[in-house]
């Protein structure tokens, strides 16, 4: 997995969050997006946007600190440890073992989070 990609991919994550907020604001002040002409519930694309930003940020922030956490343990002197060796073997699976782990989380508190977003 290539960490600049990640690296690249979570730090554009958090610059469009608060970003999109002026995007959203300019179009709702041009009635380009308004309730009537995006749906009847309460979730509005802002939210959904920022949540689905936030969610790549999280998502992308893991392979850049594990590679980040296997490169200052090499640096320092910490190469021949067991918990590096096997990190620098199977760097690959365990940060797909930690995404499956986070999209199980994520399909069981979604539709709570769902119920919270259409309540306000």
């Amino acid at each position: 997995m290539n960490a600049i990609l990640f690296l690249i991919i979570l730090i554009s994550a958090f610059a469009l969050i608060p970003l999109s907020d002026y995007i959203f604001n300019f179009l709702e002040s041009n009635s380009i997006l308004t309730k009537v002409t995006i749906a009847s519930k309460d979730l509005s694309p802002r939210k959904i946007f920022q949540f689905t930003m936030f969610l790549i940020a999280g998502f992308s922030s893991f392979p850049v600190a594990v590679r980040f956490f296997i490169f200052m343990q090499i640096k320092i002197g910490n190469g021949e440890l067991p918990l590096v060796k096997f990190l620098q073997t199977h760097e690959q699976a365990c940060i797909i073992f930690v995404w499956c782990f986070l999209i199980i989380g994520l399909c069981i508190a979604l539709p709570g989070s769902i119920e919270d977003f259409t309540i306000n």
